[in-house]
């Protein structure tokens, strides 16, 4: 109740109301015992939802961008929309949370970046208005991958006295795709011919072939290293043993008639 002395108009501030619902009032004075009321009244709370969109618009090996779909607003007020990312199974008290404030229904993307590496994160979508918060269902999702294999991982070429090759298989076995792909490391008697191809698409592969050809007699080994991306990498090793070659005669002349 509010005490007034003279006419005019008052106002009160009532919370804790329902979002989406209509409320009836009316006004009411008490003087001298008398009491009038005023003829009845309505009004309907906002209505506000959100939704958590998946999969993800876009997912990196460090990254995830992530949306939030206001789906219902009724009001005149903005809203304040988002989402909360948590690593799979942690408390979203301690969630990255990005927002932007909207003013009608619609779509908010944000790119949470820093992420860990084939990763499980938990993400929900968050509006409010009015001090009223509403939420979207919790998903799941990981960052990519970045994963190499290369076949056979070692080889022995044997005795030899001469020059000879092997094909090594690269497979990408990660979810991102790789890039850069690079051979190194082999050096002396050991020497690679190149990738067939520098990128990679998850499931894909490629060849590299290493020679082998001793220049003495000795024992060789190497390692024949594969790498991409900054973080996948993968090798095999090399060996094998050089002798000498066969000896080649000749004489001269090949004949001779002593008479």
């Amino acid at each position: 109740f509010t005490t007034v002395s003279s006419t005019g108009s008052f106002s009160e501030d009532i919370t804790g109301l329902q979002r989406n619902e209509q409320y009836f009032y009316r006004i009411r004075g008490e003087s001298g015992g008398d009491v009038d009321t005023g003829s009845a009244q309505s009004f309907t709370t906002d209505n506000i939802s959100v939704s958590t969109v998946t999969p993800p618009s876009s997912k990196g090996v460090f990254s995830l961008t992530l949306r939030a779909e206001v789906d219902t607003f009724t009001g005149d007020n903005t809203i304040t929309a988002g989402i909360e990312l948590v690593q799979g199974g942690g408390d979203f008290a301690n969630a990255t949370v990005k927002s932007e404030t909207l003013t009608s229904t619609g779509i908010v993307e944000k790119q949470f970046t820093g992420l860990s590496e084939d990763t499980s994160y938990d993400f929900k979508a968050f509006a409010e208005v009015d001090g009223v918060r509403v939420e979207g269902s919790v998903k799941t999702d990981s960052t990519l991958s970045t994963t190499m294999s290369i076949s056979p991982t070692s080889h022995n070429f044997g005795t030899s006295d001469g020059q000879s090759t092997k094909t090594f298989t690269v497979s990408n076995t990660g979810t991102a795709s790789l890039s850069g792909l690079s051979a190194s490391g082999l050096s002396g008697d050991f020497s690679e011919n190149g990738l067939n191809s520098s990128t990679l698409s998850p499931g894909g592969s490629t060849n590299v072939t290493v020679t082998y050809d001793p220049s003495s007699i000795s024992d060789d080994s190497d390692t024949l290293n594969i790498s991409a991306n900054e973080t996948a990498s993968a090798s095999a090793s090399v060996s094998g043993s050089g002798i000498p070659e066969d000896p080649s005669i000749s004489v001269s002349p090949s004949s001779h008639d002593f008479g």
